[in-house]
């Protein structure tokens, strides 16, 4: 990588975690240039031995090492310094840690290898789909297409992990990276302090964002909480943000509420519609969820709406 002058620029990075590989991009934080991209392969694991809680899985140490060999190749640690903006976008897995927040091993013995990622792409937990729509009322369901949770959602998961593992700490995968680089760079874990969305509902059913009593008890009655303890001072602030991958890819699109609908295609086929309108409920395709744009970008608070397709490409297996 070519330096151009970086040593004086204030810098924007993008990190982009998708299922099998990991891309990082420098950009120049004033007119938002390109000066840099570079990508790392990332395996997710197919698992068929039993008994095994979770079909598919991936390794945080590999993603970490995939993510540092990166920065190595952008050399982002000489200029760390002049980063002004800092966005993750990952796929909408799931994190497993021990109460020390290391990486827990959800498939031990398995040739040395950590598997502490439940990936999105596993369905194991169709029987725990009823359970936690029980959870839920009518309008929740409403937002989730109207009929409630489907298996890939991290909530179902969440209750199949429990039968299974109690005490543990769980974190959206793009959530857990951007935790990572907080600690990596020594910047304020401020901006990842889990606060419930406007509306209760958390983004295509993942952890964060729930202000229902029921799901919030269901992780205390494991002895369990959604992210590690954290330290909210203020020093060294950063603008760090993060979020699920096809929302991210969106953002770059400057979407324009009720103005179009954008379509996101990477493993899975995604559509993605942007309303001012409150409360707008359209059966079938998840939504409203608010909170996903910062206030700041739009006169009025927008709410989101996603549909789509899974595994509309290759898949390993």
């Amino acid at each position: 990588m070519k330096d151009i002058g970086i040593e004086s620029k204030p810098l924007g990075v993008g990190l982009d975690l998708g299922s099998s590989a990991v891309r990082i991009s420098l950009f120049d934080y004033e007119n938002d240039n390109l000066l840099s991209t570079t990508s790392q392969k990332v395996a997710y694991y197919i698992n068929d031995n039993d008994p095994c809680i979770f079909k598919y899985t991936q390794s945080t140490p590999e993603i970490l090492c995939a993510i540092d060999q990166c920065f190595k190749n952008l050399k982002i640690d000489k200029f760390h310094q002049n980063i002004k903006s800092f966005g993750i976008a990952a796929t909408c897995s799931m994190v497993v840690l021990n109460n020390n927040s290391e990486p827990y091993n959800l498939i031990p013995n398995n040739l040395g290898k950590i598997h502490d990622v439940i990936f999105w792409m596993d369905s194991s937990s169709v029987q725990e789909c009823k359970e936690a729509n029980k959870l839920i009322d009518s309008s929740e369901k409403d937002k989730l297409g109207g009929s409630g949770f489907i298996a890939e959602m991290a909530v179902p998961k969440l209750i199949r992990l429990f039968k299974f593992k109690k005490n543990v700490v769980v974190m959206d995968l793009h959530k857990y990276i951007a935790y990572i680089m907080c600690k990596k760079f020594n910047w304020s874990f401020k901006s990842l302090v889990d606060i419930p969305n406007k509306n209760g509902v958390a983004h295509d059913g993942e952890l964060s964002g729930w202000s229902n009593p029921n799901i919030l008890k269901l992780v205390d009655e494991a002895a369990s909480r959604i992210g590690p303890v954290i330290d909210t001072d203020t020093k060294n602030v950063m603008n760090i943000t993060s979020h699920i991958d096809c929302y991210t890819s969106w953002f770059s699109t400057f979407p324009k509420p009720d103005k179009s609908v954008c379509v996101v295609a990477g493993t899975s086929t995604c559509f993605l519609f942007a309303s001012s309108r409150d409360n707008l409920v359209i059966p079938g395709v998840w939504g409203p969820f608010t909170n996903v744009f910062e206030k700041n970008n739009f006169d009025k608070d927008i709410n989101v709406y996603e549909s789509g397709q899974q595994t509309t490409a290759s898949r390993q297996d």
